[in-house]
């Protein structure tokens, strides 16, 4: 439980950045080492920021911010809603550039927005999840486990989903984007977008609601692909 866990000490330069960033309200711009590697963040120690765990101040009001890291370990926010010992959503996660070793569990989480702008991942898994912003995927590449690149029923999104082309890279998944019954509050948006079904279907919305319009389209530089069956059986969209 949040109210009895222990954050755990930062161990790694990049961990000791994050926090400092995180406090100041700034993004954490991590370089790379002499080696051309991504630095390593653990899981664990991002988990714990975002559940306010290091205390009072540690965590200015807006985003947490990480660029061009490795995030080691399996970040697990299911059924996370609030802030150690507050009302208060988690935060808005913004990663840029950074590769997770494992899924991103957020099954039943709730938080302020999702971000992973060209990042690299195994899955996302956001089912009953409310996301109080926009899920940017622009640029994502979605590796795909056990079938499924995304798992999202019955996931509640207030702003937009976007999975586009950002800074040259298209939104890859390998496996299935999941989205049944999912409510949507803006567009959904895979323009430019590469969806590899694997064997299976490709993108699944069948009784999704969209409160904005639906983009499944090409650009000049990147053509929208999808192998595999693309599904929105008693979906509906309401285009203002």
């Amino acid at each position: 439980m949040a109210g009895t866990a222990r954050a755990p000490k930062p161990r790694y330069n990049a961990e000791h950045q994050l926090l400092r960033c995180a406090a100041e309200g700034v993004p954490c711009e991590c370089k790379l080492t002499k080696s051309g590697k991504k630095p390593t963040i653990r899981a664990e120690v991002l988990r714990a920021l975002m559940l306010g765990l290091y205390g009072e101040g540690s965590l200015a009001p807006g985003w947490v911010q990480i660029e061009n890291a490795r995030i080691a370990g399996a970040l697990d926010l299911s059924r996370q809603k609030r802030r150690n010992g507050t009302d208060t959503p988690l935060p808005h996660l913004a990663a840029y550039g950074c590769f997770f070793e494992e899924p991103i569990d957020l099954s039943g989480a709730r938080l302020d927005g999702l971000w992973l702008r060209c990042c690299e991942l195994p899955r996302l898994d956001i089912p009953g999840a409310v996301i109080d912003g926009d899920l940017d995927l622009d640029g994502a590449k979605i590796s795909g486990r056990a079938g499924w690149a995304i798992v999202g029923d019955a996931t509640e999104i207030t702003g937009n989903v976007f999975m586009r082309v950002r800074d040259g890279h298209h939104f890859a998944a390998e496996g299935e984007v999941r989205l049944l019954g999912a409510h949507v509050g803006g567009n959904l948006e895979a323009v430019g977008a590469s969806l590899d079904g694997a064997g299976g279907r490709a993108l699944s919305c069948n009784r999704a609601l969209i409160g904005g319009s639906v983009f499944l389209e090409a650009l000049a530089s990147h053509r929208f692909t999808a192998v595999g069956q693309v599904g929105f059986l008693a979906a509906r969209a309401f285009v203002t």
